[in-house]
């Protein structure tokens, strides 16, 4: 889904519009490391947060499930800068009391936070996906 040539080269442009060489011997890869780092950083664009949690189990569990401080990294989609924070998710399991390993939570968080987002529409769209992926009681 990324296309990192196009990266690549619209890197190269940035670097020439600031009036810098994108052939000097310090800026000659960079267009290359930008492109991986975007790959990485924007891998969530790629994946369904709901997959992560299709492997669960029936405990009968009926209290809150919370987990707390999960560390997140994001890209501002207004700026593509940088911004970070800590997470915490609960919800309460459905009627069977099916429940997800706490894993798969954070790992939700952080496919969700890999995307150009903004902190509002991130908080949505988390509790959505554990919505549509564990339908439970609520989160």
């Amino acid at each position: 889904m990324i296309d990192e040539a196009k990266i690549r080269s619209a890197v190269t442009s940035i670097i020439e519009a600031i009036g810098e060489d994108p052939n000097r011997e310090g800026m000659v890869d960079t267009p290359r490391r930008i492109a991986e780092m975007y790959a990485e950083l924007f891998m969530g664009l790629a994946l369904d947060p709901r997959e992560e949690l299709a492997v669960g189990y029936e405990e009968g569990h009926r209290e809150m499930v919370i987990v707390r401080d999960i560390p997140f990294y994001s890209m501002c989609e207004h700026h593509l800068l940088p911004f970070y924070g800590t997470a915490h998710v609960g919800y309460i399991p459905d009627v069977q009391g099916h429940v997800v390993g706490l894993s798969k939570l954070a790992r939700v968080v952080e496919i969700i936070a890999s995307r150009p987002q903004n902190q509002e529409r991130m908080t949505t769209e988390i509790a959505d996906a554990i919505m549509d992926g564990l339908n439970p009681t609520g989160v």
